[in-house]
C-alpha cells in the first residue's frame, strides 16, 4: 500500500475513533475494548479495499470482491460487538430480527446514557457502530470510484447524533479534537512533506480561535434549540385520563419531558387516587374530587401516637413543570404543604386540586409525608383498623346475571355497593354470600387461597403481589374484555400496570384490607448530577397503596419489571434493604415493596460474570482475529489477481515466469544455484529430489524444445510439499511463502 493510502487509512481511523467513542457514550459503562476492536476492523476493511483498487482484475470481479470485503467488515465488526456466531447463522436470523425489533422499540423509550436492563437496547446501540463504520469505510475506499466525502459525512452523522442525544462532558475539547482529525482526513494525504509543519500550525491556530469563540457564546441561550421544535399548530402539552380502561395503551408515549423532580431519593409521583371500584374498573368519582376545602394534614400522617408525623418520613421535593397540562397536583406520598401554587385544595384520599392548571414553567415545592418502613415494621403494625377506613373496603359487585343488549353490549345489574368487613374482623355471612354470587367470586377465592397461611396483613399483601409478578406477563396490547380484571386473572394473563394494580387492589378489598389504586408517574430517569429526576410521558404508571396502622399508606408494585418503569424500578431496588426472603423486600427511603421471586416474569437477565480486564482482553482478541481475517481476504485477493494474470500468458511466457520463480525460491529454501547453471544442469544437481527433477524437465521441454506445456498447478503443489516436508513447520511455512497458492507472478 502506498504512503498516501496509508495516510488515508490512518486519518480514517482517527475520525472513526472519535465518532465511535461519542456513539459508545450513549451507553452507560460502554465496552471500551469492543469499541476499539470495531474501529480497528473498519480500518482494516478500508485498507483492504484500498489495496483491492490496485489489483488488475476485470471491473465486475473487483466490484464483487469489494462487496464481499465490505460485508465481511460489517459481519466481523458485529462479532466483535457481541453478536454471537449462532445469531448470524441462518437458524438464528429469526431470533436476531426479533431482538433487533425489541431493541428498536426500546430506543424510543430510553434515556441516555442508557443504563437500563434491556440487553437488546444495548446491543442495538452498540451494533450500529460496525454497520456505520463499515459502510463509511466502503464509501471512503471503494476501489471503483471512491466517495471519500460521503464516508466522512456518514462519520460526522454518527458523531453528531451521539453528541446531540448525549452531550459530552467537555464539548469544546471534543470539538477541537474533531477539527484536528477532520483536517488530517481532508489534507494530510495530499500535503507534501515540507508543507505539513505549516499546515499543523494553521490547524492549531484554528483550534485555538474556535475554542475561544465557542467559549464566549451563551450556552444557556442557544441560537437553535432542537428540543423545542414543533410542527406549526401542534400543542406540545400532554394530559392524561387517569381512570382505568384496561384496553390497549392509548396515552402519549413519545418521550416528552413532563416535569422535573428535584429529590435525592426516587419516589412515585402520585397525581390521583382511584379509590372507587365501580363494578368493572377503578375510577375516582366526580363528587369525590369536588370537595373544596383548604389543604390540611390528613389523619394518616400521624405517627404511631397522636401528634406530629415522624420527621424521618417527611420530605421536601421541588417540581418544575414541563409539557404536562393538568389540574391535579403531582406529589409524592401524602401532601402536608405546598409552596409556590395558589388555591390548592384537598380532595379525597390524597388527590389534590390546583387553582389554575399546571403549565410549562410552573414551579412549586411540596412537603410530603412519605413513609419508608422496613418489612419488620410493617409486620408489627397493629392489626385493628379504625372504622374510618371502611370506605377503602367498599366494592360494587355486579351479580352474575348479565343482560345482553345489542346496542350497548353487556349490561350488569348493579346493587348497592358492599362494604367488606375490615381484615381481622369476623367475616360477614352477608358479604360472603354477595361475593359468592358476584362476577368476582373466583377473584375472592384466589385471594383467600393465596393468603390462607399469612400470619400478618403484610404477609397477605406480599403473597398477592408476588403471585401477580411471578405468574402474569407484561403486555401493552391486552385484548379488551367486558369484565377485564376477571379475564386478566383467569384467561388472558397478560396486561400492563392498570391490570396488575387493579387486580391486586380488588383482591385485597375482597379480604377487607384497606387498599386503593394510585396513578401518576414512576420516578423517571435520574439525572447525571444525581440531583433530580426527569419524568416523561412514558413514565405514566399505576400502582397499589395499602394502609398500615401507625404508618399510613405504603405503595406496593405488582407490575413486573418488564414494564417501561422497570428501569427506574431497578434503580429503586439498587439500594434496598433485605426483608424476608419468603415474603418480599422493602426499599429504604421509599416504602416500595417488591417480591423476592427468582425468575419472575420480566426480570432482567443476570449480568455476566467476569472482570472488566477479561472482557477487554476478549475484545482485543476478537479485534486481532478480525484483522487477521481481513488480512487473509486481502492476501487471497492478491493471489487471485496473480493467478488470473498467469492464466492469460502463452506457454512460453508462462514457463519463463515459472523459471524466474524457481530461481528465486530454491536459494531461499537452502538449495543454492551456482552461477551459469542451466535447467539441464539443475536436473543433474537435484536428481535426488524426483519431484523437483520432473518440474525442471517440464520447464526445459516447454522453453527450449516446444515439446509440451509448462508444469501444471498440481506439479507446483507437489514441488512445494517436497521442498518443505523434511524441514518441520518452519520449512513448510518457508515453502509456502516461496511457492504461494495460485500461480507464479506473471
Amino acid at each position: 500500500m502506498s504512503a498516501a493510502a496509508t495516510l488515508r487509512v490512518a486519518a480514517f481511523s482517527a475520525v472513526a475513533a472519535v465518532a465511535a467513542v461519542q456513539w459508545a457514550s450513549l451507553l452507560g459503562a460502554p465496552p471500551a475494548g469492543r469499541v476499539a476492536a470495531m474501529v480497528a476492523i473498519a480500518a482494516a476493511g478500508g485498507a483492504g479495499l484500498a489495496a483491492l483498487g490496485r489489483v488488475e482484475l476485470p471491473r465486475a470481479a473487483i466490484r464483487f470482491l469489494a462487496w464481499a470485503l465490505a460485508a465481511a467488515t460489517v459481519l466481523i465488526g458485529a462479532l466483535a460487538g457481541g453478536i454471537g456466531f449462532e445469531r448470524l447463522a441462518p437458524s438464528g436470523w429469526g431470533g436476531l430480527l426479533d431482538g433487533i425489533g425489541q431493541g428498536l422499540t426500546g430506543l424510543a423509550e430510553a434515556d441516555y446514557p442508557y443504563e437500563g436492563q434491556n440487553p437488546w437496547v444495548r446491543r442495538v446501540i452498540l451494533l450500529a457502530l460496525p454497520v456505520g463504520l463499515g459502510v463509511a469505510a466502503a464509501l471512503a475506499f471503494w476501489p471503483t470510484g471512491r466517495r471519500r466525502v460521503t464516508g466522512l459525512v456518514l462519520l460526522l452523522v454518527i458523531y453528531g447524533v451521539a453528541v446531540t442525544v448525549s452531550p459530552p462532558a467537555h464539548p469544546l475539547l471534543w470539538g477541537a479534537l474533531l477539527l484536528v482529525v477532520l483536517a488530517a482526513w481532508l489534507w494530510l494525504p495530499r500535503l507534501k512533506r515540507g508543507s505539513r509543519v505549516a499546515a499543523a500550525v494553521a490547524v492549531v491556530a484554528a483550534v485555538v480561535a474556535g475554542v475561544g469563540a465557542a467559549a464566549a457564546l451563551d450556552a444557556d441561550d442557544p441560537w437553535v434549540d432542537w428540543t423545542e421544535w414543533t410542527w406549526p399548530g401542534d400543542d406540545p402539552s400532554v394530559n392524561f385520563r387517569w381512570n382505568h380502561t384496561y384496553g390497549p395503551i392509548d396515552w402519549p408515549r413519545e418521550g416528552t419531558a413532563l416535569l422535573r423532580a428535584e429529590s435525592e431519593e426516587p419516589h412515585y409521583w402520585r397525581t390521583i387516587q382511584l379509590d372507587y371500584f365501580n363494578g368493572l374498573g377503578w375510577e375516582v368519582a366526580t363528587e369525590r374530587l369536588s370537595i373544596d376545602r383548604p389543604l390540611e394534614v390528613p389523619s394518616e400522617v400521624e405517627g404511631p401516637s397522636a401528634g406530629a408525623p415522624d420527621p424521618d418520613w417527611v420530605e421536601e421535593v421541588q417540581f418544575t413543570v414541563g409539557a404536562l397540562d393538568t389540574g391535579l397536583l403531582v406529589a409524592p406520598g401524602t401532601v402536608i404543604r405546598v409552596d409556590g401554587l395558589d388555591g390548592v385544595t384537598s380532595g379525597v384520599g390524597g388527590t389534590n386540586l390546583v387553582g389554575e392548571p399546571l403549565h410549562e414553567g410552573d414551579q412549586y415545592t411540596v412537603t410530603s409525608y412519605v413513609p419508608q418502613p422496613g418489612a419488620e415494621r410493617l409486620r408489627s403494625a397493629p392489626a385493628d383498623y379504625p372504622g374510618r377506613l371502611r370506605r377503602y373496603t367498599q366494592l360494587e359487585l355486579p351479580l352474575d346475571v348479565p343482560i345482553p343488549e345489542p346496542e350497548s353490549g353487556l349490561t350488569l345489574s348493579r346493587p348497592p355497593e358492599l362494604t367488606i368487613p375490615l381484615y381481622g374482623e369476623p367475616r360477614s355471612p352477608k358479604a360472603e354470600a354477595r361475593l359468592s354470587e358476584s362476577l368476582y367470586r373466583d377473584v375472592h377465592a384466589l385471594a383467600s387461597r393465596l393468603t390462607a397461611d399469612a400470619p400478618t396483613t403484610y404477609d397477605a399483601v406480599t403473597a398477592i403481589e408476588r403471585h401477580l409478578r411471578s405468574n402474569y406477563s407484561y403486555s401493552e396490547t391486552p385484548p379488551a374484555r367486558e369484565v377485564p380484571l376477571v379475564a386478566f386473572l383467569f384467561g388472558d394473563r397478560v396486561g400492563y400496570c392498570q391490570q396488575f394494580s387493579g387486580a391486586m387492589a380488588l383482591m385485597l378489598r375482597t379480604l377487607g384490607i384497606p387498599s386503593r389504586v394510585a396513578s401518576g408517574f414512576s420516578s423517571g430517569e435520574r439525572e447525571g448530577d444525581g440531583k433530580g429526576f426527569q419524568v416523561r410521558d412514558r413514565d405514566a404508571h399505576s400502582w397499589v397503596e395499602v394502609y398500615f396502622n401507625g404508618i399510613g399508606w405504603v405503595p406496593f408494585e405488582p407490575t413486573p419489571s418488564a414494564a417501561p418503569a422497570g428501569a427506574q424500578l431497578s434503580e429503586l431496588l439498587s439500594g434496598r434493604q433485605a426483608g424476608d426472603s419468603q415474603t418480599g423486600t422493602v426499599i429504604p427511603r421509599r416504602g416500595l415493596v417488591v417480591p423476592s421471586v427468582a425468575g419472575s416474569v420480566g426480570d432482567a437477565p443476570a449480568a455476566p460474570q467476569g472482570s472488566g480486564a477479561w472482557a477487554a482482553l476478549r475484545s482485543i482478541a476478537l479485534a486481532v482475529l478480525g484483522i487477521l481475517a481481513l488480512a487473509a481476504v486481502v492476501v487471497a485477493l492478491v493471489l487471485a489477481r496473480r493467478a488470473a494474470r498467469f492464466r492469460r500468458l502463452d506457454p512460453g511466457s508462462a514457463a519463463d515466469a515459472q523459471a524466474r520463480e524457481l530461481t528465486r525460491a530454491l536459494p531461499s529454501l537452502g538449495f543454492p544455484i551456482p552461477p551459469g547453471s542451466t535447467l539441464s544442469g539443475l536436473e543433474r544437481r537435484f536428481r535426488s529430489r524426483p519431484v523437483l527433477t520432473r518440474y525442471l524437465a517440464a520447464l526445459r521441454r516447454s522453453r527450449f524444445a516446444s515439446a509440451g506445456a509448462p508444469p501444471a498447478a498440481a506439479q507446483r503443489r507437489s514441488l512445494r510439499h517436497e521442498l518443505g516436508s523434511d524441514r518441520g513447520l518452519a520449512g513448510r511455512l518457508r515453502a509456502l511463502a516461496a511457492f504461494p497458492p495460485g500461480a507464479p507472478r506473471a
